[in-house]
């Protein structure tokens, strides 16, 4: 069996877009699934949306109260009864044999962990700035036309990710420090999880025809957006490391010094190479992010981890 697991926070009308397109799929009856629903810590009408597909089978609906995507994943998990867990943001619009295609590749490749191709559904037309670097801060994945072992876990992202339920029993739950919590924009614990599978020397697998869509508002294509969440992968980043003793703490902030002075440097060396647009904001971005990870390496030095 493959649960299907979608945690959402305050998305109501999004959600029923993606619970709409999830049960369109074609192959429903061919693949053995249950959905999970975890509400974590919704105050809109989320628990009354998800009612509206209860008529469907093996619906169910989990209210997880403390706040954070990687808490809400880690009850989806627990809760769950199949073998394969997949998860899917609840802005996500799943191919008509998205279900088919990943219990498919499942079975040929008896992967631990796989990961589906990404398109971006874009709200407005993009700024001119745009491109890969965005679309990739905005969870699009494209390994290629082909099926493939991706050895080090790199570019697969929890939107459309699933994972061998006993793979858990090895590499523990989901880093509940990381990710989404409420408005926070921070990230990285489904990435985290896929490379420590990997060194692990778990089948990391990526699949191009388990597709989905990425659903992006008007406001999360706006130079602003980008600037939190780049700032807050570099918080995330530092998250992420061991805590360490006062030597290790001093090195990684001297590293970030350095690294954010790199940045300042190619950053006001744009007029003279003449970046464009797009290359001017990804450096800007890049910058942010060392910036990101200084602060919190910073706070870290002060023993406030």
């Amino acid at each position: 069996m493959i649960s299907a697991i979608v945690c959402t926070y305050n998305r109501a009308s999004v959600l029923r877009k993606m619970l709409e397109r999830f049960f369109a799929q074609t192959c429903l009856g061919a693949v053995d699934y249950e959905l999970i629903v975890v509400d974590n810590n919704s105050s809109d009408h989320t628990s009354k949306v998800v009612e509206e597909f209860r008529r469907f089978p093996n619906v169910r609906y989990v209210f997880e109260e403390h706040q954070g995507l990687c808490y809400a994943r880690n009850r989806g998990v627990a809760e769950a009864r199949g073998e394969i867990i997949a998860l899917l943001d609840d802005d996500v619009v799943v191919d008509e044999v998205w279900l088919f295609k990943l219990q498919e590749c499942v079975d040929a490749t008896q992967a631990d962990v796989v990961g589906g191709r990404t398109y971006l559904i874009l709200e407005k037309d993009p700024p001119e700035w745009f491109g890969p670097y965005f679309a990739r801060l905005l969870s699009e994945v494209n390994l290629g036309k082909s099926r493939r072992i991706v050895s080090d876990g790199r570019g697969l992202f929890g939107l459309n990710l699933a994972f061998r339920k006993s793979i858990f029993d090895t590499v523990g739950p989901f880093d509940e420090a990381l990710d989404r919590r409420g408005h926070e924009l921070l990230g990285g614990g489904d990435t985290a999880k896929v490379r420590q599978i990997a060194r692990a020397g778990g089948r990391v697998v990526y699949d191009p025809d388990a597709v989905v869509g990425h659903m992006i508002a008007a406001d999360r294509q706006e130079w602003d957006y980008f600037k939190r969440v780049t700032l807050a992968m570099g918080k995330s980043f530092a998250f992420a490391e061991p805590y360490g003793g006062l030597g290790v703490r001093t090195t990684r902030v001297l590293q970030a010094l350095m690294e954010v002075a790199y940045r300042i440097g190619v950053q006001l060396s744009a007029p003279l190479t003449r970046m464009s647009p797009y290359e001017q904001r990804a450096s800007l971005g890049r910058l942010r992010t060392k910036l990101g990870l200084l602060i919190e390496r910073l706070r870290r030095l002060k023993g406030n981890g």
